[in-house]
């Protein structure tokens, strides 16, 4: 069962790096890490708050 969720977790990551690296398949793939291994409630928040800060950064670094 624990390597049965692992390779759903990897493939998942790998998906999500060949497809593109938007800001919602970052939000979703935590999620999903979440779902799977039970992480703590307060670093999934903490990741997706840096994710978000890095996406806005570049996009008005790119902007401007």
């Amino acid at each position: 069962m624990i390597q049965l969720k692992l390779y759903i977790l990897i493939s998942s990551f790998l998906y999500i790096l060949r497809v593109s690296f938007t800001f919602y398949s970052w939000i979703v793939y935590l999620m999903i890490l979440y779902r799977l291994t039970n992480i703590n409630k307060y670093l999934l928040i903490v990741c997706t708050a840096l994710i978000c800060y890095v996406f806005y950064a570049t996009q008005i670094t790119i902007s401007i």
